[in-house]
């Protein structure tokens, strides 16, 4: 198959090396991505940058319950 790296704690197989160390975060904790506005760090970089266009996007959906406001639907059913 391919699959030449496995993960240390439960022996998952990937085929591309970095994959593995993107997994592996999961049981080491490291973030190494932080947002330079709020200082939050991140697992990976699609999820900083998702996070970073919170400040610059429109927020069209306002939460009923709370006043927050959001920019993506799925954040918008948080309680």
């Amino acid at each position: 198959m391919g699959e030449k790296y496995s993960c240390f704690e439960c022996r998952k197989c990937f085929s591309n090396k970095s994959r593995l160390y993107i997994y592996q975060r999961s049981y080491t904790g490291e973030k190494p991505y932080v947002c330079p506005e709020c200082r939050i760090y991140f697992s990976v970089k699609p999820s900083l940058h998702t996070h970073q266009r919170s400040y610059t996007e429109e927020k069209l959906y306002t939460c009923s319950e709370c006043g927050e406001c959001f920019f993506r639907e799925a954040f918008f059913l948080h309680i």
